[in-house]
């Protein structure tokens, strides 16, 4: 495959992986306030709902990978 100096090898562009690598730097965060919300008592129960969605959805992704 020809590549040009903004792709990687499998064709996805460079700034993908960058954006990657940032978001991971802030999951641990990104979780920890999902989980607040979702404790949180005082939260809307969609809020609520929704947080505790996201956090088994991530779980579920993690453990397929």
């Amino acid at each position: 495959m020809k590549m040009n100096g903004s792709q990687t090898s499998s064709g996805r562009p460079l700034a993908s992986r960058t954006i990657r690598a940032k978001a991971a730097q802030h999951a641990r965060d990104a979780v920890a306030v999902l989980a607040e919300i979702a404790r949180d008592t005082k939260a809307p129960a969609s809020d609520r709902v929704a947080a505790a969605s996201a956090l088994l959805m991530h779980a579920i992704e993690q453990k397929a990978a």
